[in-house]
């Protein structure tokens, strides 16, 4: 997978995207991220990206020759996302849409770790009894029930 982010900030990026989840699935090879300054698309000593709104008020309105230049020179071959403050919420529809890994699979069920006992929360005992049979059937079924209990509650809007 490509992931290319087009930002007037690129230092912004950095960061994040070398933590964590994104750095172990690039270091896999599963995913490849490109941060582009769009200020490399434009054509004056400025690097102008935006400008003053036809017809006058506050703000700025960004140009659309550097977006669209950018865009060009990186040729995408999946679905573009712009992302706007005035646009349309991202749902969870939008993520299975681009590809969100878990939804079709499911929820895996919970994980525990040491103090086998916290604050009146102790780790269940098939986790503790050795058997992995018995651990996988468990966890199977935790998953399954998150899963239906998560996404009944989704779809309800809560």
């Amino acid at each position: 997978m490509k992931i290319n982010v087009v930002t007037i900030f690129p230092e912004f990026f950095a960061a994040p995207l070398a933590l964590s989840i994104p750095a172990r699935a690039a270091a896999a090879g599963l995913v490849t991220y490109r941060v582009v300054d769009l200020r490399d698309h434009t054509h004056d000593r400025h690097r102008t990206v935006d400008d003053a709104p036809y017809g006058g008020g506050p703000g700025m309105v960004m140009k659309p020759e550097p977006f669209y230049e950018a865009i060009d020179a990186l040729e995408p071959s999946g679905p573009i996302v712009l992302m706007s403050a005035r646009g349309r919420r991202f749902s969870q529809a939008d993520a299975v849409r681009f590809g969100d890994s878990f939804w079709e699979r499911g929820l895996s069920g919970p994980s525990y770790t040491r103090p086998p006992e916290y604050r009146g929360h102790s780790v269940p005992d098939v986790l503790l009894s050795g058997d992995h049979k018995k651990i996988a059937e468990w966890r199977q079924r935790e998953g399954e029930r998150l899963t239906r209990e998560r996404r009944a509650r989704d779809a309800g809007g809560n």
